[in-house]
């Protein structure tokens, strides 16, 4: 009976108990019914909110060899999308094991819905709470979800998170775990926080995988493309293409890393390399087609299309099946297709310099017009607040200043570049927004450089890359 009393005390602390709660059931044993089923809300790690390192204090959070982590996320996530998430926490000398987390969009509101399985005794539960962040919602563990008594040294807890109807930007999930000795206080306990996520649209310009763009460069004269990370100086070379040949990257496949590809304007040939495996060689369209890749579809992966700008005629070969068509546009309209009412569908656009009007053509949110810049403005679209649309903007090389018409945060105005820059806009610092950024090609025997504002700090960042004739990456997603 000891060690029943023992053990029964002890679950009222693990799953992250408050430093106040674990005092008065510490000392009114009573009363420890009110936590014995899991840990209050507000201790996941997410932004504003405890890890329980003040109660369970005796080690820095995250040592001890152990820890606590989330799986079963898809790189990007689709409207609607049911997705199995696992978390594990893990430590060699725990007995029990708790858990508490979170989805948190990048404002740090919660971010769609938790469901566990409907089962007896379930080892998982949803519980809400308030934060300074508004309400949030949380998945943690049960009484019933404290061990697992076929595994030791850790315990695995599975339940689905549902994605919102539409595309939210950056979803960031933030997880604590404890892994506890069964003890009759909250000493001997390991605390151990993780945080992931996932992205609401394919990658753009990224190479390694990860949350953030890449900066790199095609250069054609030799088909070579080139890429490093923000932060890490190592360089990254692929041979892919040769002289002539167009740079249409995209993901392709589906599984977040942005594939190699080529286009030839001469026979409308597309050439494809699979980072999960395989080539492709595509005809579609005629020459002098301007290519227009995208997910027209909403299935994760770049549907190859082009744009005939003489007629206004789309022609799309979704990856998922079948061909698609649209009309849309005249001779001498940019295309500036992109995902503008968050549907996880690329939208057939253009910009029509002539009247500085930019024309919609939204698959879910129906047409519409905006005005918005002058002939000489070269479009750059992008989800610059981080929502999940694609915001109309525009570099203006005249006074080497963007123009952003976001549609949560109004209009930007931002002198940043050079008037030689090629607009590269991207998600460089990975927090789930674009980034201004341009590319100053090298000339006279200099090299080139990449200015990137990040939206993150709003520090600019230089970097020395690439040489004259060289073509951004990212500037392959917009209209040249």
């Amino acid at each position: 009976m000891r060690q029943t009393r023992a053990t029964t005390l002890k679950i009222t602390v693990i799953g992250l108990a408050a430093v106040i709660s674990a005092a008065i059931w510490l000392d009114s044993p009573g009363q420890a019914g009110a936590f014995s089923a899991g840990p209050p809300p507000g201790y996941s790690a997410a932004p504003g909110e405890d890890s329980c390192t003040q109660c369970h204090s005796d080690f820095k959070v995250n040592s001890g060899g152990g820890f606590v982590e989330i799986t079963g996320l898809p790189h990007d996530y689709r409207p609607g999308q049911m997705v199995q998430v696992n978390v594990k926490t893990s430590h060699a000398t725990a007995s029990i094991f708790g858990f508490q987390l979170t989805a948190v969009d990048n404002t740090g509101k919660t971010v769609g819905h938790f469901s566990v399985p409907q089962v007896q005794n379930p080892k998982t539960q949803v519980i809400l709470g308030s934060t300074t962040f508004g309400d949030r919602e949380y998945v943690e563990q049960t009484t019933a979800g404290l061990f697992d008594p076929t595994t030791f040294g850790s315990n695995t807890w599975h339940f689905t998170w549902t994605a919102p109807p539409e595309l939210l930007g950056k979803v960031s999930f933030f997880a604590a775990g404890n892994g506890a000795d069964s003890s009759q206080d909250p000493g001997g306990d390991y605390i151990y926080t993780s945080n992931t996520a996932t992205l609401s649209g394919s990658a753009i310009s990224n190479f390694d995988g990860d949350f953030a763009s890449d900066i790199a460069i095609f250069r054609p004269r030799v088909g070579m493309w080139y890429s490093r990370s923000l932060g890490d100086p190592a360089v990254s070379t692929f041979p892919f293409g040769s002289a002539g040949d167009r740079a249409v990257p995209g993901d392709y496949d589906g599984d977040g890393t942005t594939d190699l590809a080529v286009y030839k304007p001469s026979t409308s040939q597309w050439k494809v390399q699979r980072s999960s495996g395989g080539l492709s060689t595509v005809t579609l369209g005629v020459p002098g087609d301007i290519p227009v890749q995208g997910d027209y579809d909403g299935d994760g992966k770049a549907d190859i299309a082009v744009y005939h700008a003489a007629s206004g005629a789309w022609s799309i070969q979704r990856s998922s099946g079948g061909t698609m068509s649209a009309t849309l546009g005249t001779t001498g309209d940019k295309p500036v297709q992109a995902d503008y009412d968050a549907d996880g569908k690329t939208d057939v656009a253009v910009f029509r310099p002539s009247n500085g009007t930019w024309y919609l053509q939204r698959s879910s949110a129906g047409s519409t017009t905006i005005v918005f810049g002058v002939s000489t403005d070269l479009p750059a679209q992008g989800d610059y607040d981080g929502d999940g649309r694609s915001d109309v903007a525009y570099f203006r090389p005249a006074n080497a200043t963007w123009y952003i018409l976001a549609s949560t945060a109004g209009t930007t105005v931002q002198p940043f570049g050079t008037a030689v820059d090629v607009p590269s806009p991207g998600d460089y610092d990975g927090d789930g927004k674009t980034d201004i950024a341009g590319f100053q090609p090298g000339r006279k025997g200099l090299g080139g450089t990449f200015h990137v504002l990040r939206s993150s700090d709003l520090i600019t960042v230089n970097i020395p890359f690439g040489q004259a004739r060289d073509v951004p990456v990212a500037s392959a997603y917009l209209a040249q």
